[in-house]
Protein backbone atom coordinates (compact mmCIF):
# COMPACT_ATOMS: atom_id res chain seq x y z
CA UNK A 1 0.00 0.00 0.00
CA UNK A 2 0.95 3.07 -0.91
CA UNK A 3 0.46 6.29 0.79
CA UNK A 4 0.76 8.69 4.05
CA UNK A 5 2.25 6.98 6.79
CA UNK A 6 -0.92 8.11 9.11
CA UNK A 7 -3.30 6.55 7.09
CA UNK A 8 -1.58 3.22 6.42
CA UNK A 9 -1.61 3.03 10.28
CA UNK A 10 -5.26 3.51 10.25
CA UNK A 11 -5.51 0.83 8.07
CA UNK A 12 -3.67 -1.42 10.40
CA UNK A 13 -5.70 -0.38 13.33
CA UNK A 14 -8.74 -1.27 11.36
CA UNK A 15 -10.62 -4.60 12.90
CA UNK A 16 -11.91 -5.16 9.17
CA UNK A 17 -8.72 -5.79 7.66
CA UNK A 18 -8.59 -8.86 10.23
CA UNK A 19 -11.40 -10.75 7.59
CA UNK A 20 -8.94 -10.07 4.79
CA UNK A 21 -6.34 -11.27 5.48
CA UNK A 22 -5.16 -14.89 4.07
CA UNK A 23 -3.88 -17.26 6.19
CA UNK A 24 -0.80 -19.83 5.61
CA UNK A 25 -2.83 -22.66 4.12
CA UNK A 26 -4.75 -20.51 2.04
CA UNK A 27 -1.61 -19.22 0.32
CA UNK A 28 -0.20 -22.93 0.39
CA UNK A 29 -2.92 -24.13 -1.88
CA UNK A 30 -2.94 -20.88 -3.84
CA UNK A 31 0.80 -21.48 -4.27
CA UNK A 32 0.44 -25.40 -5.23
CA UNK A 33 -2.72 -24.62 -7.94
CA UNK A 34 -0.70 -21.99 -9.56
CA UNK A 35 2.29 -24.84 -9.85
CA UNK A 36 -0.05 -27.03 -11.16
CA UNK A 37 -1.55 -24.29 -13.67
CA UNK A 38 2.43 -23.30 -14.66
CA UNK A 39 3.62 -27.25 -15.23
CA UNK A 40 0.17 -27.66 -17.01
CA UNK A 41 -0.11 -30.86 -14.54
CA UNK A 42 -4.64 -30.63 -14.89
CA UNK A 43 -5.02 -33.49 -13.72
CA UNK A 44 -4.12 -31.83 -10.01
CA UNK A 45 -6.43 -29.28 -10.74
CA UNK A 46 -10.44 -31.04 -10.08
CA UNK A 47 -12.49 -28.24 -12.12
CA UNK A 48 -10.05 -28.41 -15.18
CA UNK A 49 -10.00 -32.38 -14.83
CA UNK A 50 -13.79 -32.93 -14.93
CA UNK A 51 -13.98 -29.94 -17.17
CA UNK A 52 -11.35 -32.13 -19.79
CA UNK A 53 -13.02 -35.51 -19.06
CA UNK A 54 -13.81 -37.58 -21.96
CA UNK A 55 -17.51 -38.37 -22.47
CA UNK A 56 -16.87 -42.31 -22.57
CA UNK A 57 -15.27 -41.99 -19.08
CA UNK A 58 -18.33 -39.84 -18.27
CA UNK A 59 -21.05 -42.87 -19.54
CA UNK A 60 -18.68 -45.36 -17.63
CA UNK A 61 -19.04 -43.52 -14.43
CA UNK A 62 -23.09 -43.76 -15.04
CA UNK A 63 -23.34 -46.75 -15.84
CA UNK A 64 -21.52 -48.01 -13.30
CA UNK A 65 -23.78 -46.41 -10.82
CA UNK A 66 -26.95 -47.16 -12.31
CA UNK A 67 -26.10 -51.16 -12.56
CA UNK A 68 -25.26 -51.00 -8.90
CA UNK A 69 -28.83 -48.93 -8.04
CA UNK A 70 -31.54 -50.64 -6.39
CA UNK A 71 -33.96 -47.91 -7.80
CA UNK A 72 -35.48 -47.32 -11.25
CA UNK A 73 -33.34 -44.64 -13.28
CA UNK A 74 -32.73 -43.27 -17.03
CA UNK A 75 -29.34 -42.99 -18.45
CA UNK A 76 -29.91 -39.37 -20.75
CA UNK A 77 -26.91 -37.63 -22.37
CA UNK A 78 -27.21 -33.94 -21.38
CA UNK A 79 -25.41 -30.48 -21.33
CA UNK A 80 -23.72 -29.25 -18.52
CA UNK A 81 -23.36 -25.82 -17.79
CA UNK A 82 -19.46 -24.54 -17.24
CA UNK A 83 -20.77 -21.28 -15.53
CA UNK A 84 -18.33 -18.75 -13.63
CA UNK A 85 -17.56 -15.51 -15.03
CA UNK A 86 -14.81 -16.68 -18.35
CA UNK A 87 -17.53 -18.42 -19.68
CA UNK A 88 -21.22 -18.38 -18.37
CA UNK A 89 -22.56 -19.29 -21.16
CA UNK A 90 -20.59 -22.65 -22.50
CA UNK A 91 -21.52 -25.98 -22.00
CA UNK A 92 -20.28 -29.62 -22.41
CA UNK A 93 -21.79 -32.78 -23.26
CA UNK A 94 -22.43 -34.92 -20.24
CA UNK A 95 -24.41 -37.95 -19.16
CA UNK A 96 -26.75 -37.23 -16.48
CA UNK A 97 -29.33 -40.34 -14.27
CA UNK A 98 -32.51 -39.12 -14.06
CA UNK A 99 -34.69 -40.71 -11.36
CA UNK A 100 -38.47 -41.32 -11.19
CA UNK A 101 -41.05 -38.89 -8.78
CA UNK A 102 -41.33 -35.19 -7.80
CA UNK A 103 -38.11 -33.68 -9.06
CA UNK A 104 -38.69 -30.93 -6.05
CA UNK A 105 -39.01 -34.02 -3.54
CA UNK A 106 -36.60 -35.74 -4.16
CA UNK A 107 -34.11 -32.73 -5.26
CA UNK A 108 -34.81 -32.11 -0.86
CA UNK A 109 -34.42 -35.90 -0.46
CA UNK A 110 -30.99 -35.70 -1.88
CA UNK A 111 -29.70 -32.71 -0.44
CA UNK A 112 -30.31 -34.14 3.04
CA UNK A 113 -27.75 -36.86 1.96
CA UNK A 114 -25.60 -33.79 0.45
CA UNK A 115 -25.80 -35.15 -2.74
CA UNK A 116 -26.63 -32.07 -5.01
CA UNK A 117 -28.24 -32.60 -8.20
CA UNK A 118 -30.48 -30.59 -10.52
CA UNK A 119 -33.39 -30.08 -12.03
CA UNK A 120 -33.95 -30.60 -15.75
CA UNK A 121 -36.72 -31.18 -18.09
CA UNK A 122 -39.31 -31.86 -14.73
CA UNK A 123 -36.95 -34.61 -13.72
CA UNK A 124 -34.20 -34.67 -10.96
CA UNK A 125 -30.88 -35.64 -12.31
CA UNK A 126 -27.28 -36.54 -11.54
CA UNK A 127 -24.69 -34.72 -13.68
CA UNK A 128 -21.84 -37.30 -13.93
CA UNK A 129 -19.22 -34.80 -15.07
CA UNK A 130 -19.52 -33.47 -11.78
CA UNK A 131 -18.77 -36.20 -9.66
CA UNK A 132 -15.71 -37.64 -9.22
CA UNK A 133 -14.62 -41.40 -9.79
CA UNK A 134 -13.20 -42.10 -5.76
CA UNK A 135 -17.12 -40.29 -5.22
CA UNK A 136 -18.94 -43.24 -6.91
CA UNK A 137 -18.98 -46.02 -4.21
CA UNK A 138 -19.89 -43.28 -1.16
CA UNK A 139 -22.61 -42.20 -3.64
CA UNK A 140 -23.85 -45.70 -4.84
CA UNK A 141 -24.37 -46.93 -0.70
CA UNK A 142 -25.51 -43.45 0.75
CA UNK A 143 -28.63 -43.58 -2.23
CA UNK A 144 -29.19 -47.80 -1.84
CA UNK A 145 -29.07 -47.06 1.59
CA UNK A 146 -32.24 -44.17 1.17
CA UNK A 147 -35.87 -45.14 1.53
CA UNK A 148 -38.86 -44.11 -0.16
CA UNK A 149 -37.44 -42.76 -3.63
Amino acid sequence: ILGKKELIEKLKQNQLLRMLRVDKLTLSFLNESLKAYLQKDYEKIITLKLLNDDLSFIEKKALRVQKELKFQTQLKKSKSLVGGGSMPDKSLDTYILTFQGDALKLQTRFRKENIIGRIENDEFVLDFRTIRENELQKLILTINQMENL
